[in-house]
């Protein structure tokens, strides 16, 4: 496993990291959130906050890692395919890249401690947007074309561990820190000879720090009740903006601000009878009061999600063969995105399956499948019809066991 943890950095440091998004309402805020990461997960339709799995590494509770029973190391890939509406047009757009590096070291089982660290793909942006422009200058009309293009989010490093105080109760917590570079650029193309292109660049650079606590309550032996708490974390943004065109040279101004990320509340409860096990979560985070990245027609609101899953825990039997030795996932979710757009809520529905292949010893790859729709037509505004391939790839080992000792 350790030579495995030095291909997999190598891979990291010589690709573009966190290059899915796809959705052009991420041009607001921060961008489009993930509040869970990895394919188990999404094939749950993102229900986390409660549910165990032996073999994933849960980024939304904390005290969900004392479920690990072994030491791994995660690897993650998105894909994203979307098309884009509205009422005269439609467009396609693609996208993907990785997804972030998790690892969890599982210090004692009995204790349930464990220890985590990686990073991942907090936010994404990932837009484009051409409109047909015309203007009247010195008595002369002038038609093009004006694109607006922005890229990037925030990467979000951590560290953080897990115990069991008692064998009904396991708590959790996590550092962290942001950091991260969105892009937005303004192309105006004027298709007359003697017109003339301008643009607009604004670069914005985002770091900040934060804390995240969980606990997880197992008051019977198949149910389980869990919740967690990130309190506002601070966002700083150092701003560079240019403005250029193709007869004048390009003038530069820059600036720093400082934001709040506002509280998340994250509430869940998962029942496991038989060979499955079923979910419930409730997030929410209230934006009404963020200013950074702000237009006018748009108002920050509360951002919620409801979310259930449904899971057949994979036969691990030595005499299992076959497809009975994988796990299947089912779920759905529903969002309010955390803006307004001239009034008007952004909702998304989607539904995702996926199935975990066990590869050898402890070995798994996970795939998940996710189909929805987000935001409408009505007043001007788009929908965007997408599907989602997340795949993982997780490999476990034994670091830390119990040996016996004997003296002479």
């Amino acid at each position: 496993m350790k030579k495995t943890i030095i291909v997999i950095l190598f891979i990291l440091t010589n690709a573009a990291l966190f290059s899915q998004g796809g959705s052009n309402y991420s041009i607001f805020g921060v961008g489009e959130l993930n509040y869970v990461n990895g394919a188990k997960y999404d094939a749950l339709g993102g229900t986390s906050v409660a549910f165990p799995h032996a073999t994933g590494i849960n980024l939304s509770n904390p005290a969900m890692w004392s479920e690990n029973e072994d030491t791994r190391i995660q690897l993650g890939y998105k894909f994203n395919q979307s098309l884009v509406s509205n009422q005269n047009q439609d467009l396609y757009q693609n996208n993907g890249g990785l997804d972030g590096l998790l690892t969890l070291f599982n210090l004692d089982t009995a204790m349930g401690a464990s220890v985590s660290m990686g990073f991942y793909s907090y936010t994404n942006v990932n837009s484009l947007i051409s409109t047909p422009i015309s203007v009247n200058a010195n008595g002369e009309s002038l038609s093009g074309l004006t694109t607006y293009q922005s890229s990037g989010g925030i990467t979000r490093v951590y560290f953080g561990f897990s115990i069991k105080p008692i064998d009904m109760l396991a708590v959790g917590a996590q550092v962290f820190g942001n950091t991260g570079l969105i892009e937005n650029t303004t192309r105006s193309v004027f298709y007359e000879a003697n017109a003339f292109s301008t643009f607009t660049e604004a670069k914005d650079g985002l770091s900040g720090t934060g804390f995240r606590f969980g606990l997880m309550l197992k008051p019977l032996n198949n149910l389980r009740i869990g919740a967690f708490f990130e309190p506002s974390s601070n966002l700083t943004v150092e701003n560079e903006l240019t403005f250029g065109s193709s007869l004048i040279a390009d003038t530069t101004f820059k600036s720093s601000n400082d934001y709040n990320i506002p509280s998340t509340l994250g509430l869940g409860a998962s029942y496991e009878t038989g060979k499955f096990i079923f979910g419930l979560d409730y997030q929410t985070s209230d934006y009404s009061s963020f200013s950074y990245n702000a237009y006018n027609n748009v108002q920050y609101s509360a951002f919620n999600s409801y979310s259930l899953g449904i899971q057949r825990i994979g036969n691990n039997s030595p005499n299992a063969r076959g497809l009975d030795t994988w796990g299947y996932s089912l779920g759905a979710n529903f969002k309010n995105h955390y803006f307004k757009i001239n009034g008007l809520a952004i909702d998304e529905f989607s539904g995702s399956f996926g199935f975990t292949i066990p590869i050898r010893g402890t070995a798994e790859l996970d795939a998940t499948l996710t189909f929805g729709q987000r935001g409408t037509t009505d007043s001007g505004l788009i929908k965007e019809s997408f599907g989602r391939l997340s795949m993982n790839i997780s490999i476990g080992d034994t670091w830390f066991q119990p040996f016996n000792r004997s003296y002479e």
